[in-house]
């Protein structure tokens, strides 16, 4: 299997790729580069990020290839997954106000691709390698077999202590009737529905808890529980929080992401 990232020159694009490297060595993949020929990125810059990954994946024993694509990004890019075993594809998000919207990693979500996608907004250059705490952030007790994959994978990786963040939408005015009854049986009731999760992680090398949160704003609640936590990296699923907002909003993925106070992946699964 192969992991392919997708790469522009840039500080922040190089940055993103350390995750991609993680999560391929963790699982024994192939890492692949691939950067999409325009006027815009410089490709000596591109070149170079080649060089240092290269460096990098060769001192784990990782395999590792490049890619240049010259054609249309839906042809080309289309016809390579088709053909070769790809896993996941890993991107950046860009520095401007719209950090997704019209950005490249909307138009690999737009292409529909048979592959997962994790959309990387880096806020901090730190050392990815000193990552000690991670979040999952879910709405109830909805996970899936994939982001949980993916999040244990990487925390394996990291041997870091995992969190999964578990927001209940409640209003104000549901919240404020509930007693103290009430909201115990929501908790044992998601706890029971995520209790197979706390199992698997039994078998790997990192502790995992689970949080409750009840809010009618899941974003300002994911952004609190980030601080309050200190946690190094956060993974959410973005399918959901792609949606736009009522009244042509800001969709709460475009708010998260500029928001943020660490780094975060946007994780987009393709449904079987």
């Amino acid at each position: 299997m192969k992991v392919l990232v997708a790469i522009n020159g840039s500080v922040i694009s190089e940055s993103m790729v350390l995750y991609a490297l993680r999560y391929a060595k963790q699982l024994g993949y192939a890492l692949e580069l691939f950067h999409l020929r325009n006027a815009k990125d410089d490709l000596k810059s591109v070149e170079k990020t080649f060089a240092h990954i290269q460096t990098l994946a060769k001192a784990q024993d990782i395999e590792f290839q490049t890619l240049l694509f010259d054609s249309s990004l839906e042809d080309e890019l289309r016809e390579y997954v088709k053909k070769e075993s790809v896993d996941i594809i890993f991107c950046s998000t860009r520095r401007e106000k719209k950090l997704f919207e019209d950005s490249f990693s909307h138009k690999l979500l737009e292409l529909n691709l048979d592959v997962d996608l994790a959309i990387v907004r880096i806020v901090k250059l730190v050392d990815i390698n000193t990552l000690s705490s991670m979040m999952l952030s879910i709405k109830q007790e909805r996970l899936s077999v994939r982001k949980f994959t993916f999040f244990a994978t990487l925390a394996s990786s990291y041997e870091a202590q995992g969190q999964i963040y578990s927001v209940s939408q409640l209003s104000k005015f549901k919240f404020a009737r509930l007693d103290m009854h009430q909201t115990r049986q929501k908790l044992q009731a998601t706890n029971h529905q995520l209790r197979h999760y706390l199992k698997l992680s039994s078998f790997m090398p990192f502790e995992l808890i689970i949080k409750h949160d009840f809010s009618d704003d899941e974003v300002q609640s994911i952004l609190y529980n980030i601080v309050k936590t200190e946690s190094d990296l956060v993974v959410v699923g973005a399918k959901r929080l792609v949606e736009p907002a009522f009244f042509f909003g800001q969709r709460p993925l475009e708010r998260l992401l500029q928001e943020t106070s660490v780094n975060v992946i946007a994780f987009y699964t393709k449904e079987d």
